[in-house]
């Protein structure tokens, strides 16, 4: 199965765009998401069926039928911080090429900046591939656009990717509309840039002081268009990130520190509904936690 996480609200996975390898396993996975697609949303079901096929996971067990009880099971959060114990169950060879920041941020925020394979699954984020995490063959022309979910022109100067998703920004991203286009390249780029450094901002304060996870509970509170926007580079130690925010002209807002370990040190202070709401409102974002279907 190939398939990416959320570019706005932290989710494992997003069954808006799926890739199955007609094989045995594959024909079982979809056979169990057909099975468990009863509930509100239909993406649990699909990711009850991938963890039934890791190592670990019993369907009899009572704490496993308690964990998929939930109307949003806690899927992400289990796999930002197992998975590395999951892929070392399974045998899996392939290592994840992450500096150690990508790895930090999955943890803290729920947003996957690299390609991380999974036992049966290659999660991509929703972002652009960059030649350095991909195979030669593949990065001959440069990237490679994302399956979906991409910003788009918030990030880049191109809305590229292989699947329009409907809730894509709309005019903003893969299918810009034409009042938008009407506005001109260099109008386009200014806008762009200024929200490159105002949401990269967002981003690094809301690491700085409060974190993405609501207190007491494993619910993701940011958004990843924004929590993706930083150039995050870890630590030598492994204490503090260093942020860069590549859309800020001085100096002063581009350079940060964060510090690594916030959440050992009593957990995250949760970023209440309003703040969270406010933080995207200049750009019609969506509060929701899960942005499931």
């Amino acid at each position: 199965l190939v398939a990416t996480t959320n570019w706005r609200s932290p989710n494992f996975l997003n069954a808006g765009v799926v890739i199955f390898r007609n094989t045995p396993r594959s024909h079982t996975l979809l056979a169990r998401w057909w099975h468990y697609r009863c509930g509100k949303h239909d993406q649990p079901g699909l990711w009850r069926a991938l963890f039934e096929q890791w190592p670990g996971w019993q369907t009899d067990d009572e704490k496993v039928q308690e964990f998929w009880s939930h109307r949003i099971p806690l899927a992400l959060p289990y796999v930002a911080h197992h998975h590395v114990r999951i892929r070392t169950q399974a045998r899996l060879r392939t290592p994840w090429v992450c500096n150690g920041s990508c790895a930090w941020l999955y943890r803290e925020t729920g947003c996957l900046q690299r390609p991380l394979e999974m036992p049966g699954l290659l999660l991509l984020p929703p972002l652009p591939l960059s030649p350095a995490h991909v195979p030669a063959s593949a990065a001959a022309n440069g990237s490679v656009p994302a399956l979906q979910h991409y910003a788009g022109l918030m990030y880049d100067d191109t809305p590229k990717q292989w699947i329009c998703h409907i809730d894509n920004q709309a005019g903003k991203t893969c299918s810009p509309r034409t009042e938008i286009l009407s506005k001109g390249e260099d109008h386009l780029h200014r806008e762009r840039d200024y929200n490159r450094c105002e949401h990269c901002k967002v981003a690094v304060r809301t690491l700085q002081e409060s974190g993405c996870l609501k207190k007491g509970t494993s619910i993701y509170f940011c958004a990843c268009e924004d929590m993706l926007l930083p150039e995050y580079t870890m630590s030598p130690n492994g204490s503090s990130v260093a942020a860069l925010c590549r859309g800020c002209t001085s100096a002063k807002s581009r350079h940060f520190v964060i510090n690594a370990h916030t959440q050992k040190k009593g957990g995250h202070v949760a970023i209440s509904p309003k703040k969270f709401k406010d933080n995207h409102k200049r750009r019609g974002g969506s509060a929701n936690a899960t942005d499931g279907k």
